[in-house]
């Protein structure tokens, strides 16, 4: 930004500060994620979740795809990419079990859930306080 401002008049710095104004980084890590935060935008009453948080858990900390903190919801999505296994399911349901213990709630939601069945998961979500 400091180059930019000392470019104050030249060609392309107009141009250049709108494109850094209008870059909004992501912190979504899949298509998923993506199309998860999308869905959040829907909804101006659920309030917007910190993504890919760290979650302390009563072992460990995780790694959550979307935390509410002051209603203790993690949301983790369940893309086919890196769900598929069976030790992956034992891997979530462990992390799942932590997070639990330590008093955070965890939904699981697949693409089905924010792609197809939107509708339905909203509800859930404000049910959950989201």
């Amino acid at each position: 930004m400091e180059v930019l401002d000392r470019a104050n008049g030249r060609r392309g710095a107009r141009a250049l500060r709108r494109a850094i104004a209008a870059y909004e980084p992501s912190t979504q890590k899949s298509v998923l994620e993506r199309r998860f935060k999308a869905l959040l935008e829907t909804a101006p009453d659920i309030q917007t979740p910190s993504f890919n948080a760290a979650v302390e858990g009563e072992q460990a900390t995780h790694e959550v795809d979307a935390f509410w903190p002051d209603r203790q919801l993690a949301v983790q999505l369940d893309g086919f990419e890196f769900h598929r296994t069976r030790r992956d399911r034992e891997r979530d349901a462990t992390s799942d079990a932590d997070l639990e213990l330590a008093g955070r709630r965890v939904m699981r939601l697949t693409w089905d859930d924010v792609a197809v069945h939107a509708e339905r998961t909203l509800r859930r979500l404000r049910l959950a306080g989201a």
